[in-house]
C-alpha cells in the first residue's frame, strides 16, 4: 500500500499554468449610479476608445468595457498568447458604444461591446458563412397554426448569442490585437468562441 501512495505521487502530473487575463494589470471599475437622462437628451454615442476621454459619459462606458472583457473570459472566449505564438495575422478589435435605455426612454446602461475587425479576416481562418435563418412563409405557417388553435405563442431572446459556439480547433486559429483600453505588451489574444464581426460566427 505504501507503495502504490509513494508512486502515485511521485507521477502526480503538475498543476497547469494559470490562464493570464486581459483584465490582469486593469482593476475592474466599481459600479456607478446611472444618471437620469432621456433618449432625447443623450449626448453623441462615442466612436472610439480615445473619445472617452472627454465624454460626459466615457467612465460608465469604461466600467461596462472592463465588465464585457469579464464576461467574455468567464466564458472562456479566448487565451492569451505571446505575439510568437500567433498562428494567423492579428485582427484589430474594435468597441461599439451605444445607449440602452427603458420603456420610457430613459438611460439603463451605457453598453461596450467588443467585436472583431472581420472584414480583415484570412480566407484559411473562415470556417463558413452559411447561416441557416428562418424563411418568413414558415413563420406565417406557424403563427396561423398558434392562431388557429388558439396556442399561446412566447419569444425568447438569447443575449450574446454568438459567444456560445465554439470554433473548431482543427482548423487555423484567429488571433487579435489586445482591445483599446487594455495593453499587454507582447501578447495578443486567440479567440475560442464566435465573437461578434468574424466571418463565419452565423454559421457557428
Amino acid at each position: 500500500m505504501h507503495a502504490i501512495i509513494a508512486q502515485s505521487t511521485k507521477h502526480k502530473p503538475e498543476q497547469e499554468e494559470k490562464a493570464r487575463s486581459v483584465l490582469e494589470n486593469h482593476a475592474l471599475e466599481p459600479t456607478l449610479s446611472m444618471p437620469s437622462i432621456h433618449q432625447n437628451n443623450f449626448p453623441a454615442e462615442p466612436k472610439s476608445w480615445r473619445e472617452l476621454k472627454d465624454h460626459p459619459l466615457g467612465a460608465h462606458f469604461k466600467a461596462d468595457a472592463a465588465l464585457e472583457i469579464q464576461n467574455l473570459e468567464q466564458r472562456n472566449c479566448w487565451k492569451v498568447i505571446p505575439k510568437e505564438e500567433a498562428r494567423s495575422s492579428p485582427l484589430p478589435l474594435k468597441w461599439v458604444f451605444t445607449y440602452k435605455t427603458d420603456e420610457e426612454g430613459m438611460l439603463t446602461r451605457c453598453r461596450s461591446r467588443l467585436v472583431v475587425r472581420g472584414d480583415l479576416q484570412e480566407d484559411e481562418t473562415i470556417l463558413s458563412t452559411y447561416a441557416a435563418t428562418l424563411a418568413s412563409r414558415s413563420f406565417r405557417m406557424g403563427m396561423a397554426i398558434a392562431a388557429h388553435f388558439d396556442l399561446e405563442i412566447k419569444q425568447y431572446d438569447v443575449v450574446n448569442a454568438f459567444i456560445y459556439a465554439s470554433r473548431q480547433s482543427t482548423r487555423p486559429a484567429v488571433t487579435c490585437h489586445m482591445p483599446d483600453g487594455f495593453p499587454m505588451p507582447g501578447m495578443l489574444v486567440e479567440v475560442k468562441q464566435a465573437l461578434y464581426g468574424l466571418v463565419d460566427s452565423p454559421s457557428l
